[in-house]
């Protein structure tokens, strides 16, 4: 089983097709049809189901998949790295956080002595952050679930995230200077699955989940955060995320009392540093320092 194999699997999954793959690919459909035949006589299996309209995984394809792209990413990473020292590549993964800001004085503080730096940002939850750091597909990442943290070497960023109910500017809670556990209920919600996951909003509430009226779930704001002008729907979510300065249709209210979330970066407990990123590291965590008044850990050298 070869990379480029893997490679070719990986585009025609994506693009369920094998043309389209091809294309992507910068070869011909005939030379992308006999590479993914081979691979299916090598592993003795059926990959793709074909139909008129292009193909789809099988399961043994859809078994395959997760893994022949954490084997590609791991593979495309490699080479960078050893493209050249002088072009390092750092990559993080996060959810949605306003800690997300520091990364661009810290990238800059980085080009200033690698001056073609790249850094690679991912989006994602709680569990796919996670996953990016044990596959070492990400160097970084950045959570909120203190759970998972004995998995990881990590610091504790010195901000809160908080927790606020979005809604429309007309909602009828839009005025409220805050919103209680009680004024919750009945309200049709759309709610964080990470929030469901990590057990924080029980102890909030002071009730259990099953007397809300959960509408929706999410794994990530800023797309569901549209359905809310069109409806009369509530969403339970990081305000500042949702209602920045620019937003004209929404009303962030905040929750009393207040609930707030740490965030942490992680890395994993194996990860060497070479010395791009031992400095954007410590570029990062002393621009957190910088930037906030609500300082809970002194700075910090990697290595």
């Amino acid at each position: 089983m070869d990379i480029r194999a893997l490679k070719y699997f990986v585009k025609v999954a994506d693009e369920k097709s094998f043309l389209r793959a091809s294309e992507k690919l910068f070869t011909t459909q005939p030379n992308v049809s006999r590479t993914i035949k081979q691979l299916e006589e090598e592993l003795n299996v059926q990959l793709f189901i074909r139909h008129g309209k292009g193909v789809s995984l099988s399961q043994a394809g859809i078994s395959l998949l997760k893994r022949a792209k954490v084997i590609v990413e791991l593979t495309d990473k490699a080479k960078a790295e050893l493209a050249s020292e002088t072009i390092p590549q750092i990559s993080i993964a996060a959810g949605e956080t306003t800690a997300i800001g520091p990364l661009g004085t810290a990238l800059k503080q980085l080009r200033k002595q690698y001056p073609q730096a790249l850094l690679h940002i991912y989006s994602g939850n709680e569990e796919e952050v996670c996953t990016k750091i044990d596959d070492r597909t990400s160097d970084l990442g950045i959570i909120f679930d203190s759970k998972r943290l004995h998995s990881y070497d990590y610091y504790r960023l010195p901000r809160l995230e908080k927790w606020a109910l979005v809604m429309r500017n007309d909602a009828p809670l839009a005025k409220e200077k805050f919103i209680t556990p009680e004024m919750i209920k009945g309200l049709p919600l759309i709610l964080s699955r990470t929030l469901l996951t990590v057990n924080m909003l029980p102890g909030w509430l002071g009730y259990g989940i099953d007397q809300l009226n959960i509408a929706a779930t999410f794994n990530l704001a800023t797309t569901p955060k549209f359905l809310i002008p069109t409806t009369e729907y509530y969403m339970l979510t990081f305000g500042d995320i949702v209602v920045g300065p620019e937003e004209k249709n929404l009303t962030a209210v905040p929750l009393k009392p207040p609930l707030e979330s740490p965030m942490f970066l992680i890395w994993s407990k194996e990860l060497i540093f070479n010395k791009p990123l031992k400095l954007f590291l410590d570029c990062l965590v002393k621009t957190f320092h910088e930037q906030t008044k609500e300082t809970q850990e002194k700075p910090f050298s990697v290595g």
